[in-house]
């Protein structure tokens, strides 16, 4: 039951952190959305790799030019293992409030 909270209790963490930085924080089940006020926002979320339990981005795909097809999946990019919480905020807060982006961490 421990194991299973891990998650919960990590995604907590992150997001009272992002906003002792200032920023807002909407969670939706695993995504954790980081929104500055000017609303430039950047998604998260905790995924299993082979370096183990890790903060991925997510990139969301460009809208489709046919208004029925569907939404490309997003791509998920690890950038931060899951137990480094400072990090991980110090990093998404530099790109939601646009000093830099996630190759210059």
């Amino acid at each position: 039951m421990a194991e299973l909270q891990r998650p919960r209790m990590l995604i907590d963490l992150l997001s009272a952190a992002l906003v002792r930085r200032g920023l807002r924080v909407q969670v939706r089940g695993d995504l954790v959305t980081a929104i500055n006020p000017r609303v430039r926002s950047q998604g998260v979320r905790l995924r299993e790799t082979p370096d183990g339990l890790m903060w991925c981005w997510v990139w969301v795909g460009l809208r489709p030019a046919d208004r029925g097809a569907r939404m490309p999946a997003p791509d998920v990019e690890p950038f931060c293992p899951a137990g480094e919480i400072g990090q991980a905020a110090d990093r998404i807060a530099k790109v939601v409030s646009g000093i830099g982006e996630p190759a210059d961490a």
